[in-house]
């Protein structure tokens, strides 16, 4: 039976030193996650190097198991050194038990407190693979193939939650009837060089992943898992956390996980730009006067930061924890208080997703019609302008129900006045183009007729008596959309959309919005009634702002910017101090 070592490390640099002081003797796979993507191959895929610019413990492992050349997968960190005989000896453990699936060896540790027992020989019940690391592991491939298993990469150190990777996978191959056993000989040394990439101390984070962990592992027994840790194990973390706040925060975990299982994975998205940059304001003047681009269109309050970002990643950790990953769009610039290491930040520049002739671009619509080529966005994703703000707890039922989007829809004319109205007659033409009034009316009465619009009911009611749509109105919130609308919308109306990205500033009578997905979305009938009092719309200067925050009126509050705003600092200093009311708490976006 032919074994392969697979090991996971970090931005190597010599890979023969580490096959050396690790003592591997027979074929192996390292996964190298650093800043570059490289393979080198030598004796017919057996002993393989990937150099990877992904990262993540458990999409190192499940990359290292997908290139596994051999019978049995043997898991290992880059601080194990074997003993010379171990490959013998996992070559005795599947002669001994030639029906497990799984073998968990023994290793001895440098580290008093991180030594593992050895465990009994024999078939290991459910309850103690929690006791296993994934570096004790031998798998056979066939098995875990057969049963399309692999680690959950939502776990693990750099991932959303940051332990439990091994244990959710040893649940996974248990549920599958597959069999699991212990050799209890030892095939190396945990060689502790250096301090966890993963641990820090007992902390929420840790308690957060820790109650996932339980809920992915059982819908019905993550109670009594999250309860006997706490009490078991009160010695260990005392120091660091009380028993009350451990179990809450393991509660907090599970129930988060628990609802993005229930709702499927829901990004969010968040447009910003650095107006103080002094490249950025030339290349936008240059440009602006190069399309004898007007005031209204090329205005300081379109750019204007209020130094407000960081309260804006402090709700989403705080109100919405349950958030899958957040892109923060740019176009290079990074505040110098970004935690660009946190799991869940993905950073994402211009020209990572828009077309080389749409750059540069200062129309936020370009920026937003491109969108769906992010690299890895969820089907289910939120977009947040940087003056939309979580002020209290939202739940993943707040922007989707079973996979339709929630927003608020409520018809509402199209009133001439100012310039923008242009496009928004853009985006309505085209829905007229597509759909058909009275079969939307149909289908989707009760949506119109819903009491959520609040007061914007009596301009609902009216429109039943339209014949074409003649508009939506615009409630300026977190717009809930599919990524494949986008795509959809793409392939139907190529022509318009490239027209309104190739514009480097808003061109009111030629560009559509984004608003135009959330349009597609209600003719679809693809959509879930959000109420209006789900947020407030209003100016950064009204004297209500400071009540709002701080009272937490609302669950999410837009903060309009505006050229004619005279005393600056003031009001930056009253909202900012409302927001210190509610999020003075530092978050993990932030270093």
């Amino acid at each position: 039976m032919k074994s392969q070592t697979l090991i996971s490390t970090m931005h190597l640099k010599n890979a023969k030193k580490l096959i050396s002081d690790m003592n591997i003797t027979g074929d192996y796979v390292i996964v190298n996650q650093c800043d570059v993507i490289k393979e080198q191959k030598t004796n017919n895929n057996s002993h393989l190097i990937i150099d990877t610019n992904e990262r993540g413990l458990s999409k190192s492992r499940n990359m290292a198991l997908k290139n596994c050349s051999a019978d049995v997968a043997l898991i290992a960190d880059d601080d194990i050194e074997y003993v010379p005989e171990y490959k013998k000896t996992i070559e005795a453990g599947f002669k001994k038990y030639p029906k497990a699936d799984v073998i968990a060896f023994y290793l001895d540790s440098d580290d008093e407190k991180n030594k593992k027992k050895k465990m009994k020989p024999g078939r290991i019940r459910r309850i103690k693979i929690f006791k296993l690391a994934s570096w004790q592991l031998a798998i056979k491939k066939d098995s875990i193939e057969k049963n399309n298993i692999h680690f959950d990469e939502d776990f693990g150190s750099g991932s959303r939650y940051i332990m439990g990777e091994e244990n959710i996978l040893l649940s996974d191959i248990k549920r599958k009837g597959l069999k699991i056993y212990s050799y209890p000989v030892k095939i190396g040394t945990v060689r502790e060089k250096r301090e966890s990439t993963w641990f820090k101390k007992f902390d929420e984070e840790y308690f957060v992943s820790r109650g996932a962990g339980y809920y992915r592992i059982s819908k019905v027994l993550y109670p009594f898992y999250v309860l006997q840790f706490a009490v078991r194990k009160r010695g260990m973390y005392g120091k660091d956390m009380s028993l009350r706040d451990a179990i809450r925060n393991m509660f907090k975990g599970a129930f988060e996980y628990r609802a993005i299982a229930k709702n499927g994975k829901i990004d969010f998205v968040v447009l910003w730009v650095d107006d103080t940059d002094k490249k950025w304001q030339e290349k936008r003047r240059k440009i602006a006067k190069e399309n004898g681009i007007k005031i209204g269109d090329n205005s300081v309050a379109r750019f204007r930061d209020w130094g407000l970002l960081k309260y804006w990643f402090r709700g989403v950790e705080r109100f919405a924890p349950w958030v899958n990953n957040v892109y923060f769009v740019t176009e290079g610039h990074l505040p110098k208080w970004l935690n660009v290491n946190n799991p869940k930040l993905k950073i994402v520049k211009h020209e990572d997703f828009i077309p080389k002739e749409a750059l540069p671009t200062f129309n936020t619509n370009t920026i937003e019609l491109c969108l769906n080529n992010i690299k890895d966005l969820s089907e289910q994703f939120v977009l947040f302008n940087d003056d939309l703000f979580i002020i209290d707890r939202v739940r993943p039922r707040d922007f989707y129900k079973k996979g339709a989007p929630v927003n608020s829809m409520s018809l509402s004319p199209i009133y001439p006045g100012e310039d923008f109205y242009k496009t928004v007659f853009n985006n309505i033409k085209i829905i007229n183009q597509h759909f058909d009034y009275g079969t939307f009316k149909k289908k989707n009465l009760w949506k119109i007729l819903s009491w959520k619009q609040g007061k914007y009911l009596l301009w609902s009611v009216p429109g039943l008596f339209h014949k074409k749509f003649f508009g939506f109105a615009n409630f300026h919130m977190p717009n809930s959309y599919k990524k494949s609308t986008l795509d959809e919308v793409w392939a139907k109306e190529n022509s318009q959309l490239m027209t309104t990205i190739k514009t480097a500033f808003r061109d009111y009578d030629k560009n559509v919005s984004d608003w135009l997905f959330n349009y597609w979305q209600f003719a679809k009938g693809d959509f879930v009634q959000r109420s209006t009092n789900f947020g407030i719309n209003t100016y950064i200067n009204d004297k209500s702002v400071p009540k709002i925050i701080g009272e937490q009126k609302v669950k999410c509050i837009c903060l309009n910017d505006l050229d004619n705003i005279v005393d600056v600092n003031r009001v930056q200093k009253e909202v900012s101090d409302s927001f210190e009311k509610i999020l003075s708490k530092k978050s993990g976006f932030e270093v």
